[in-house]
């Protein structure tokens, strides 16, 4: 890999290790933004922007590994489900009475 892409990847895992320190070891921030990086860099036809779309990239898919991790621990309040023209209900995770519907 070229000097200024491991400069770009590290910039990225830096920035990235900032904001999810504590959720995540640097291991798996370096993994994400890297994969990211590379599955991106594959298929690309203009590169000028491949290093903030592989961020954003590894950023959301880092959000949502956290949100999984979040809902696995039994920290989550609420499932969300909506049907088409009904409006959108939340339904309590602990199987009682929808608490708060939206519209």
């Amino acid at each position: 890999m070229p000097p200024a892409e491991q400069r770009l990847i590290q910039r990225s895992v830096e920035e990235l290790q900032r904001e999810f320190q504590g959720t995540f070891d640097d291991e798996t921030i370096e993994h994400f933004v890297v994969d990211s990086y590379e599955r991106l860099a594959a298929k690309a036809k203009v590169t000028t922007f491949i290093g903030v779309l592989s961020e954003r990239f590894a950023r959301q898919r880092l959000q949502a590994m956290a949100k999984i991790e979040s809902f696995r621990a039994g920290n989550a309040e609420c499932l969300f489900s909506a049907s088409h023209n009904a409006g959108e209900v939340r339904w309590p995770l602990d199987g009682s009475v929808p608490w708060r519907a939206i519209k």
